[in-house]
């Protein structure tokens, strides 16, 4: 039998075509290759406008709820899904937030972040 030697050219061979089609693969996952069909990621894009409509529509019902006195609550809306950030004075009005932001026409679910002391 004869001994094999350890030949390290095909192991680099491989190292190179993958360093050569990587950037390619991660340009089409993340949709800004011109082969992926889309000129840019969308998910680095601002809300939409209805996002924006929908985020003022639960703002102005939180603002114009007694129960909220006091909170400092931001709102930030993802399609029809609406996250509540800051705080509440209680827990109880930590989850009055929840129930006006869920009842506000085209919401369908809330993320209720809020910090409570």
């Amino acid at each position: 039998m004869t001994p094999r030697t350890y030949s390290p050219v095909l192991p680099l061979a491989g190292i190179a075509l993958i360093s050569l089609l990587l950037p390619g693969c991660v340009a089409a996952v993340l949709g800004s290759s011109s082969q992926s069909g889309t000129s840019s990621d969308t998910r680095l894009r601002g809300p939409s406008a209805s996002d924006t409509r929908l985020q003022a529509a639960v703002q102005n019902r939180l603002a114009g709820d007694s129960a909220l006195r006091g909170a400092n609550v931001q709102v930030e809306a993802s399609g029809s899904v609406v996250t509540l950030r800051g705080s509440a004075l209680s827990a109880a009005q930590s989850s009055a937030a929840s129930r006006v932001a869920k009842a506000t026409s085209g919401v369908s679910a809330v993320v209720n972040q809020l910090k409570v002391p």
